[in-house]
């Protein structure tokens, strides 16, 4: 049997109104925190398990802090409210007439959807910058470009050519 296959969201029926978050960033955390213990059910969705402090990126792109200095885990941010519940998972797709969030482990049923999943880089159109450039929005984004500094300075050590 595929294990895959064995996978559930697994979230408790309840009588309280569902509230399904789309996203653990700012937003879906700050919401998660001002709606918990308000009589509904909370259930957040994220392709991470984890909350990244964004403003400090730069810090761990230039070797300043280690990943996990800006990054918690989002259960434990929210664990003092006990109808909130973390599931995570990639979401594929949203079928608003049947108020269900299709995500890469199965279906979820919700009553009300909020999408706080965040933005994209925009490049405004501009292709070769766009293919030569490093974006800044997630903790691999700033460790593939730490690398890549550090590799550059390794490659100036070794130089003969001092400009």
């Amino acid at each position: 049997m595929n294990k895959d296959a064995e996978l559930a969201i697994r979230i408790p029926d309840s009588e309280k109104p569902r509230v399904v978050i789309i996203g653990g960033g700012f937003a879906g955390i700050n919401l998660a925190k001002t709606i918990g213990k308000k009589h509904i059910q909370v259930v957040m969705v994220d392709r991470n398990n984890y909350h990244t402090f964004q403003p400090l990126l730069y810090q761990v792109a230039t070797a300043g802090l280690e990943p996990d200095s800006i990054a918690g885990p989002l259960r434990k941010i929210l664990e003092s409210d006990n109808e909130f519940y973390f599931r995570m998972a990639q979401v594929n797709g949203i079928d608003p007439d049947n108020h269900l969030v299709k995500t890469s482990v199965a279906d979820l049923h919700y009553d009300y959807l909020v999408i706080a999943s965040g933005s994209r880089t925009n490049y405004f159109g501009q292709k070769q910058i766009e293919k030569l450039a490093f974006p800044l929005k997630q903790i691999p984004h700033a460790l593939d470009l730490r690398s890549h500094i550090l590799q550059n300075f390794e490659k100036a050590v070794m130089t003969s050519h001092e400009e």
